[in-house]
């Protein structure tokens, strides 16, 4: 039985992320990997993707109004939240408020999810074995989310899987006729919300610490702890 976090997930009306949308969503998911949990106003996020901090540039009359009607859009998809802040000062007018990543957004977050989906995505064959992705993903020496060791292939195929029931990689049924004899193949192949979420999955994806299996480990590092 899916979890209702799943059921979420899969029922989710997919909504296509423009630059600024990306941008957005980024800055708040990088405060949340830094465990600041503030609520940040339209004109702070606005003043950041101004200053490049999104991973992109941005066109100098981008205007606070566009980024605030972003976050609405990103509000009614469930992907971020908006607050008020508890007052502190005794100064008259209102609390301050604003926006943070939604507690169990609709959308990868982890970074060596994004990572592998990515690495689907954008390969030379359109179409793997799920083994082959999951090698191919372990030598490029993706690390956790956490911590900075290597993830194991157990860990890589179990991330392959959730990506599977959360709609971002299909699986499908190709005959190969390479032989007298014609078999079936499950390869695994990105979905349209992979396109859709794609500017904000590479700007996460671009953030997992590669560890391939040739590098050595670190001075004084336990090596039993390496996968």
């Amino acid at each position: 039985m899916r979890s209702q976090a799943e059921l979420c997930i899969l029922s989710y009306r997919i909504v296509r992320l423009d630059h600024v949308a990306a941008g957005v969503l980024f800055l708040l998911w990088k405060r949340r990997r830094e465990n600041d949990g503030s609520l940040v106003p339209a004109k702070t996020l606005h003043k950041e993707l101004r200053k490049g901090l999104a991973k992109a540039e941005f066109r100098e009359d981008l205007k606070v109004q566009a980024v605030k009607k972003t976050l609405r859009q990103l509000k009614a998809a469930s992907l971020v939240v908006f607050g008020e802040a508890k007052k502190t000062d005794p100064a008259p007018g209102p609390a301050p408020n604003g926006y943070r990543l939604s507690p169990d957004p609709p959308i990868i977050t982890w970074r060596a999810t994004a990572a592998i989906v990515m690495m689907l995505h954008n390969h030379n064959d359109s179409r793997l074995k799920h083994e082959t992705l999951v090698e191919e993903a372990f030598a490029s020496g993706v690390t956790h989310f956490k911590y900075e060791e290597r993830l194991t292939k157990e860990e890589i195929s179990d991330l392959v899987h959730w990506s599977i029931r959360h709609g971002y990689i299909e699986e499908v049924q190709v005959t190969i006729d390479d032989a007298s004899v014609p078999r079936v193949e499950t390869l695994l192949g990105t979905t349209s919300k992979v396109d859709d979420h794609e500017l904000f999955l590479k700007k996460v994806a671009d953030e997992v610490k590669r560890r391939p299996a040739s590098e050595p480990p670190e001075l004084g590092e336990d090596v039993s702890k390496t996968a």
